[in-house]
């Protein structure tokens, strides 16, 4: 498995995550058409994350799980970690 397939998996995973303790969809967080750019990017901050279409400045996905992504890119977040059940 590649290093962007781990990437990909984890950052899914912390998707979920998210999703399953705000209780909506993981489309909600993201879809998985920005995924790709998310990986590509890799924002460390939020003004980085907010340069992302589909995560505009202020708005909800920013506010309410712009942290965590950039945590997650910042290596401050491990998936595994994570308590998803």
């Amino acid at each position: 498995m590649s290093k962007t397939e781990i990437n990909e998996e984890n950052l899914k995973r912390l998707r979920g995550h998210l999703s399953y303790k705000s209780g909506v969809k993981p489309y909600v967080i993201f879809p998985d058409s920005i995924v790709d750019t998310l990986l590509d990017k890799q924002p460390k901050s939020i003004a980085a994350l907010s340069q992302i279409k589909g995560f505009p400045s202020g708005g909800e996905r920013i506010s309410k799980w712009g942290e965590p992504i950039c945590n997650f890119f910042k290596g401050d977040l491990t998936v595994y970690s994570l308590s998803l059940f």
